[in-house]
């Protein structure tokens, strides 16, 4: 019923100053002005009107340029009694009666997919200094064995040392939850193990994995707690050397992580196509990707960024695809009959036909046609009619038309009734 009554009532509420037409979607929702959350809504609706003035449409952008970088979370104070949400790393020299750790579960050696700089041990390699690799475990047979395992002792140190800080934080009881089934290389195996392998742990292990030590203490007996043997002062270390393994002299084929400028700049001009619907939107969608990427060499592109983008809306205009004379929809979903999600870039709608416009960066392909050729008959499947699908190269600046129905764009033959 709000939804339709706010509706029913749209044109005027646009008249109205913000901070009025705030109050009244409150008020028609239902929603307690004491939420907390709401307080916080009402504090960023002063700062705005304050300094801009009490325009609905300017705040919507204003919140859309600031809503990266701002920090507009509730803040309550230190001493209330509530749950604190706060990372292992921003924990460190603090305490706190109760701690829950939610999610035991990260590795203690790099992922496969992180990168790592590492220096070959080849004079074949010296002038280029050191590489980008994927931390694969076929490193440690290669070139790369000297600073893979210094990679993996450096990382399996700093994340024991992470797991030092989080069990140590409380004071009294500690919950930590972690996969029954954990990775073998996980902080949550290395934990499972000791359960398991120590006499006195395992006794208190129950069927389902569950694991309860220790009894309620009084919140101010923190002495009993802090005894030997315990986590905080362990009655002894037991340090054992890594055993060396033996050189190799072959190079398996290394994947280079890294991508060309052109290919980096093509993807930033697509994804700013991809969320513009007007051509005074592109500066802002610039700003807005640059933002969410935090990667300064990128910045150093905005103008490039800008301008190519530009040069592709040109040609958006010059064929009329523009909010000016579709309906445009962006990151539309569909699926089909596998069940596998399809999502063209654009596709613009209104009385008379509907067109399907994907970006791409790079050189052309015939896979390109097929998969814009899917899109069409997946539309078309839905009723929707003159249906047309288009390519634009961001590099070249080119559009080109796909051909459709194509025959086993999916693997049928029958592509209509």
């Amino acid at each position: 019923w709000s939804q339709q009554h706010i509706a029913s009532r749209r044109d005027e509420l646009m008249n109205l100053p913000l901070q009025f037409v705030v109050l009244y979607l409150i008020n028609a929702g239902n929603i307690p002005k004491s939420d907390p959350y709401i307080q916080k809504f009402n504090d960023i609706i002063d700062e705005y009107t304050n300094g801009f003035g009490n325009n609905i449409s300017g705040f919507i952008k204003w919140w859309d340029e600031h809503v990266d970088t701002r920090k507009w979370s509730v803040e309550l104070p230190d001493s209330g009694n509530a749950i604190r949400i706060i990372t292992i790393h921003k924990s460190k020299g603090l305490e706190f009666p109760v701690v829950f750790i939610p999610f035991l579960d990260w590795s203690l050696i790099p992922r496969p997919q992180s990168i790592l700089w590492a220096n070959a041990e080849n004079e074949l390699f010296a002038p280029f200094g050191k590489l980008p690799v994927y931390a694969l475990k076929g490193l440690d047979e290669t070139w790369f064995s000297n600073d893979y395992r210094k990679e993996l002792f450096d990382s399996a140190l700093d994340n024991l040392n992470l797991l030092y800080v989080a069990f140590t934080r409380p004071e009294a009881k500690l919950f930590v939850y972690g996969p029954l089934k954990p990775r073998e290389k996980d902080v949550g195996k290395l934990l499972q193990n000791i359960l398991l392998n120590h006499e006195s742990f395992a006794a208190n292990l129950k069927e389902d994995f569950c694991f309860i030590s220790g009894e309620n203490l009084p919140a101010d007996d923190k002495a009993t707690i802090k005894q030997s043997g315990s986590i905080y002062n362990p009655d002894s270390f037991y340090p054992q050397d890594i055993p060396a393994h033996q050189e190799k002299i072959f190079l398996p084929p290394l994947r280079i992580a890294y991508q060309s400028t052109e290919i980096i700049l093509g993807n930033l001009v697509h994804e700013v196509l991809e969320i513009a619907h007007h051509r005074n939107e592109i500066a802002q969608s610039v700003e807005r990707i640059l933002r969410r990427e935090q990667n300064r060499p990128y910045y150093l592109m905005k103008d490039t960024i800008h301008s190519k983008a530009k040069d592709i809306w040109e040609l958006l205009e010059k064929n009329k695809w523009t909010s000016d004379y579709f309906q445009v929809l962006s990151e539309v979903e569909f699926c089909d009959e596998k069940q596998r999600i399809h999502r063209p870039d654009k596709v613009l709608v209104n009385d008379e036909q509907t067109i399907i416009i994907d970006f791409k960066t790079g050189k052309k392909e015939t896979g390109h046609h097929q998969q814009v050729a899917e899109y069409c008959r997946l539309l078309h499947l839905t009723g929707m009619k003159n249906i047309s699908g288009h390519l634009i190269y961001t590099s070249e600046k080119e559009a080109v038309k796909v051909e459709w129905p194509v025959a086993n764009v999916t693997g049928q033959t029958n592509l209509f009734d």
